[in-house]
């Protein structure tokens, strides 16, 4: 599932596409979920919604954070990294999402 390299960069890890094994992987969003409200930092926005949302509904269900990563990477795949912390563990999730047509980087914009 999650997938690093040392070959592009020395001394440090690169995050490799899930789906493609690319280096060139783009942040878009950054969510963090308890189970009432959720945290959301997109390009030209970060906002906080208290209210229940999908996010809360499973945070609350494995009873622990749950943090999402938007990407995109340079072959044109889309999806979620998920770390979802369970009794103890972190458990690291993919979910794929339909190509995004114009992905903005986070921190780039």
């Amino acid at each position: 599932m999650l997938k690093t390299s040392t070959d592009a960069i020395i001394d440090s890890e690169v995050l490799l596409c899930p789906v493609c094994r690319s280096e060139c992987v783009h942040p878009m969003k950054v969510k963090v979920a308890t189970d009432c409200k959720v945290v959301v930092v997109e390009p030209k926005l970060v906002q906080v919604i208290e209210a229940e949302t999908a996010e809360t509904r499973e945070a609350r269900q494995e009873r622990g954070v749950r943090i999402t990563l938007e990407y995109h990477c340079e072959n044109g795949h889309h999806g979620n990294l998920i770390l979802q912390f369970h009794k103890g563990y972190t458990l690291v999730l993919h979910e794929g999402l339909p190509p995004e047509r114009e992905a903005e980087t986070l921190w780039r914009s």
